[in-house]
């Protein structure tokens, strides 16, 4: 059996060859269809009734968005910063613990039996005194609760908690408020 190589004949149909197309890559979609009419004045092309609150949604939509973002990513950044600045406190406290904790034991033995340790002056980094100060103006509005107390891990461990509860909870729960509100 042998096949012409014009169509013009009987076998192979043309409609046979041709691909089954979904009807809007043949060019029945929205573009082959007759154009809008506007129902105020039926000219053609002319955007229906609802599309002006429709952009206008959009538009809050993607504000709203926007801000949410800005919000999680202010809150993520913040926490962190109060982190590392309560890591950096741990840090240091610990590594002079042991001085600290040989005066101490110093002080109760013995004149002849003493060796003093001497603690040296340490020097913060620019990096780290810059995260002090801006956690410390983070933790600022907490400064009440912790107003009188001596022990410096309760006061950095309060001001962590209320600290991560405020920037991290609270923001957090008002980015994901303004998200699903509009």
């Amino acid at each position: 059996m042998s096949y012409p190589l014009d169509y013009e004949g009987s076998w192979p149909p043309p409609a046979a060859l041709a691909l089954r197309l979904p009807a809007r890559a043949r060019g029945a979609g929205p573009s082959a269809r007759a154009p809008r009419r506007g129902a105020a004045h039926g000219v053609a092309g002319a955007a229906p009734p609802g599309a002006a609150s429709t952009t206008e949604a959009n538009l809050a939509r993607l504000v709203s968005d926007g801000l949410s973002t800005l919000l999680r990513l202010a809150s993520r950044v913040i926490c962190l910063i109060v982190i590392v600045s309560f890591a950096l406190f741990a840090i240091e406290q610990t590594s002079s613990a042991s001085t600290h904790q040989q005066n101490e034991l110093n002080e109760g033995a013995p004149a002849a039996s003493r060796t003093t340790a001497t603690e040296k002056p340490k020097t913060k980094s620019a990096v780290h005194r810059t995260i002090d100060e801006v956690s410390s103006s983070l933790t600022s509005p907490f400064s009440g609760v912790t107003a009188g107390w001596k022990n410096q891990w309760a006061i950095h461990g309060v001001d962590l908690v209320l600290a991560l509860l405020l920037y991290g909870f609270a923001l957090g729960f008002l980015a994901r408020f303004m998200r699903v509100r509009v």
